[in-house]
């Protein structure tokens, strides 16, 4: 019996043999800079899926919560079967993609009811602000 790998040890494992094996063979700069670009990417992509979820599930909070300071419900899972009863409340990757994305278009919608109201724009810039500085997939280049 085979224990499978993690997705994220896949990804770092293919991204050092592209930068060990792959990179040095390659001549053309241009290419290479590509190349490199899609090393960072998979490690980027590695690190993120650990915590890609819990800043999904902060980010739908507080989004929530801007939505909420102006009257407007936020959405709810489209499926609450999706969270599990174990004691950290996991919800299946799709679906709290899928209510992230409903939740952030709420968001977009809401956006001129906002801007009429100085404290939740002020509070949506707050949102935007820490969103910026959690986000988990800002990809690191190495040269």
């Amino acid at each position: 019996m085979s224990v499978p790998v993690p997705i994220p040890d896949q990804l770092l494992g293919a991204a050092r043999v592209l930068r060990d094996a792959v990179v040095p063979a390659v001549d053309d700069p241009y290419a290479a800079d590509v190349l490199r670009g899609v090393i960072a990417t998979m490690e980027t992509l590695a690190s993120a899926s650990v915590s890609l979820p819990a800043f999904l599930a902060w980010d739908i909070a507080e989004t929530a919560a801007v939505l909420r300071s102006i009257g407007v419900e936020p959405p709810t899972l489209t499926d609450p079967s999706a969270v599990t009863s174990s004691p950290t409340s996991t919800v299946d990757p799709v679906e709290l993609d899928r209510w992230h994305r409903a939740t952030r278009a709420a968001l977009e919608t809401a956006i001129p009811i906002i801007r009429q109201d100085p404290v939740a724009t002020a509070a949506t810039v707050a949102l935007f602000r820490a969103r910026a500085a959690r986000y988990p997939l800002a990809a690191q280049y190495r040269r």
